[in-house]
């Protein structure tokens, strides 16, 4: 079903003109939206026409988990948090400040809950926009705070955004309310961010389970149950895809606020959102463990019409419990016609969570037959 929105939240949408019809309605298309190993299909796709975003949606607006592409959220977070702490501690501090844990008790900062090296706060980024790294989202987590994360969301306009969870490590909902002691080691004084607890009720703002598949596998017990994902991560498709804008192209806000980043912090989230890994560090990313492909579903396809160097992509990819997505900004460097394009899938055809046999190769396919077909479609216009 293909439905075309009038307004929301100070994004213009366009009236039909079958855009993205155009591209479902592809025989090879059609019949994978059809096949019985994918469903929840969502698309929104939105066209960038004399300074607007003309939106085209298909799918019904139903939860799905984010995964990894919230990991754009995080990173713009981080840059206003240190924006805010600047201006009150009367101190520049950038991405080159370190973060010292200092033996902090929470999990899920390194690999068997290690305390982390010493990094910067641009290394951390880079590895989890690069890479999509969990351990730098949750070192990330640690320094904002729960609340003072979902505050800036929310204020930025993504009331839809609900971030209160690490990844990749198991802690109930009381532990991921508190984050540590984390010292900010820049010139020329180190900052001290002291332990925070946030006072948000989740179960008061998700109060009805939210179940999933028909069982899963929890701590490697089979729970003959559907997995409640009523406290997971979660934001809207509409309000990723703002996300994406807000760092991208800013200038096409409406009414919603935004983040509050300079240009300067713009250009290194535009930057760092096209890089491949072997384009960061060919060393640390060999192409022989990170595939170009890895980490940019779309990319596949639009290399099936243009060289790379003829595209801008910037984009954030992810995936979880079954669920996939991309999130992307897709510009002509010649014409500088450009679109957005957000998808998300759900591929778990025998209905069991956690147990890894999930169809992502299928959903990837029809991400990149997407992409190929929009690029061939909007930038022929």
């Amino acid at each position: 079903m293909l439905i075309f929105l009038s307004y929301f939240m100070g994004i213009v949408y366009a009236q039909p003109e079958n855009v993205l019809d155009k591209i479902l309605e592809i025989d090879t298309i059609s019949e994978q939206l059809n096949a019985d190993n994918i469903s929840s299909v969502q698309i929104l796709l939105g066209v960038v026409e004399q300074n607007k975003v003309y939106q085209y949606k298909y799918g019904p607006d139903e939860y799905f988990y984010p995964a990894s592409t919230i990991k754009l959220c995080m990173a713009a977070a981080t840059l206003q948090f240190l924006n805010e702490i600047s201006q009150e501690k009367n101190q520049t501090i950038d991405i080159s400040a370190q973060l010292d844990f200092q033996n902090n008790i929470s999990k899920g900062l390194a690999s068997g809950n290690s305390v982390p090296p010493l990094m910067t706060i641009e290394d951390n980024l880079k590895d989890m926009l690069i890479v999509s790294g969990n351990y730098p989202y949750n070192r990330l987590y640690e320094l904002i705070g729960q609340q003072k994360l979902n505050e800036i969301l929310w204020a930025a306009g993504l009331p839809s955004s609900r971030l209160n969870h690490r990844l990749s490590v198991f802690l109930t909902p009381e532990e991921n309310l508190s984050t540590g002691k984390v010292v900010l080691r820049t010139d020329p004084h180190n900052i001290t961010i002291l332990p925070q607890m946030s006072t948000i009720n989740w179960l008061k703002k998700s109060p009805i389970p939210l179940p999933i598949g028909k069982t899963h596998y929890f701590k490697g017990k089979h729970v003959k149950h559907p997995m409640d994902f009523r406290l997971k991560n979660s934001i809207s498709l509409a309000h990723l895809q703002d996300t994406l804008i807000m760092v991208t192209r800013p200038d096409l806000l409406k009414t919603q606020t935004g983040f509050s980043l300079t240009p300067k912090q713009l250009t290194f989230l535009q930057h760092t959102l096209q890089l491949l890994p072997y384009e960061e560090d060919a060393k640390k990313w060999p192409t022989n463990r990170y595939s170009p492909y890895r980490f940019k579903y779309f990319l596949k396809g639009i290399e099936r019409v243009y060289e790379r160097k003829d595209i801008s992509l910037m984009s954030k990819a992810g995936g979880a419990y079954g669920f996939i997505l991309d999130n992307a900004y897709i510009k002509h460097n010649k014409t500088n016609q450009a679109f957005y394009l957000t998808i998300v899938a759900y591929t778990n055809a025998d209905s069991i969570i956690n147990n890894n046999n999930y169809e992502y190769s299928v959903a990837k396919k029809l991400f990149a037959d997407i992409a190929e077909q929009a690029v061939r479609v909007i930038f022929s216009e």
